[in-house]
């Protein structure tokens, strides 16, 4: 892929170590800045925290994370090592950087800050997915979650409806499901608007919480940790970035009272001003923290 521009935000084919993928970047100075995005998403859910980022001159990189968009697909078996490998990769050909991570890219984020404590100087924490206890957390990870894909691959819903079923989903990712972005729930419609698409959506979504029902382990989180949720989030309860919070000493967390399962939608200059005077207060321009 040719590089392409959008105002400020490169786009481009790269690889990461054996890994294929594409990626969108900001010019600056500092340490970098890794946009994970969410499950099923792609790094163009950044594009808005990436021109943020750049006109405050920092450095800013989102990829499409292994499994999605244009990266390479995954392999048989166990994802979360698949998606361990992926980061350690990409933080391999970065140096030492600050992960931002929204959702999936937030289990991401602290795996490999437990992994790679020199690696990674600090984390963002949009809308945590791990801790979640809720009633659709708990069904996910039950008897029905897992007999999911297989019913929506036999029973026999209307290929007209699927499209217009992922549509409606997409919308709830944001706070006001009415503004969402009709590009946005288009581009979700093209990957996932058929019946196949939308099983493997649920069937890996089903896999995912199946991998981290355990959450995250006893290894601890050394860098400085900025953890946000918002309140109208229609997924996942705030209470899991709370769990978060309680589980590294340390951290902070901010309750978003206008955002919704992905704030880097709902407003992303808000969020790229919160990554910056994080990384300003308590990581240090340079990648060493500040005092």
């Amino acid at each position: 892929m040719a590089p392409q521009r959008d105002s400020v935000v490169v786009e481009s084919s790269h690889r990461y170590g054996v890994f294929g993928t594409r990626r969108l970047t900001v010019a600056g100075r500092g340490v970098p800045i890794v946009l994970l995005h969410g499950f099923a998403d792609t790094a163009d859910t950044w594009r808005g925290v990436l021109a943020g980022l750049a006109d405050r001159g920092h450095v800013g990189l989102a990829v499409d994370v292994r499994g999605f968009g244009a990266a390479d697909p995954f392999s048989p078996g166990p994802l979360l090592p698949q998606l361990d490998t992926f980061v350690d990769a990409v933080l391999e050909d970065v140096g030492p950087a600050v992960l931002v991570g929204n959702s999936l890219g937030v289990a991401m984020a602290v795996r490999a800050a437990q992994r790679c404590p020199a690696a990674v100087v600090g984390l963002v924490a949009l809308n945590e997915p791990v801790l979640s206890e809720d009633w659709r957390a708990r069904l996910a990870r039950g008897v029905f979650g897992r007999a999911a894909p297989w019913l929506m691959r036999r029973i026999p819903l209307p290929a007209r409806l699927v499209r217009p079923a992922v549509a409606g989903a997409v919308r709830l990712l944001y706070a006001d499901p009415r503004s969402a972005d009709p590009a946005v729930t288009s581009a979700w419609s093209g990957r996932y608007g058929n019946r196949d698409g939308a099983a493997w959506v649920v069937g890996h979504a089903v896999r995912f919480g199946l991998e981290t029902r355990d959450g995250y382990g006893p290894r601890p989180v050394t860098c400085p940790v900025l953890i946000m949720h918002g309140r109208k989030d229609r997924i996942i309860a705030p209470r899991a970035g709370l769990a978060l919070h309680r589980a590294i000493p340390g951290s902070e967390f901010v309750l978003l009272p206008r955002a919704g399962h992905c704030p880097q939608l709902d407003d992303p200059a808000g969020i790229a001003c919160a990554i910056t005077d994080f990384i300003d207060a308590r990581v240090g321009r340079d990648g060493e923290a500040a005092g």
